[in-house]
């Protein structure tokens, strides 16, 4: 049958032939349409408060790991003078006698 020979109901959507009388209830087919869009209320009520959870746990993380990261960045700033110093051994010898550091071989000595 071609859809010019249906008629559909605005409401519920319930079809019968053209030119049949097209009495019907609403009611059966309405209700089992909101029990359908009840139950998917739910569901995505759920989902949506599983990912506001997880969204809030992940902020909590994201700040604890930028609250580390900061709290690093600021030791590595107060640690790295004083340890390269040591490495170098320049904590205790006079800057004269330190020795020059250079990119390229140091040049060949005279002498």
């Amino acid at each position: 049958m071609s859809n010019l020979e249906m008629c559909q109901c605005g409401t519920c959507g319930y079809e019968w032939k053209l030119g049949v009388h097209g009495g019907h209830s609403c009611t059966d087919t309405l209700s089992a349409r909101i029990a359908a869009l009840e139950s998917e209320n739910s569901s995505l009520k759920q989902k949506l408060f599983k990912a506001e959870t997880e969204r809030g746990v992940m902020i909590e993380s994201y700040d604890e790991c930028k609250r580390n990261l900061d709290a690093l960045k600021q030791r590595m700033e107060e640690v790295e003078p004083v340890a390269w110093n040591e490495i170098l051994g320049w904590v205790t010898t006079p800057k004269e006698q330190r020795p020059k550091l250079y990119l390229h071989p140091a040049p060949a000595k005279e002498g």
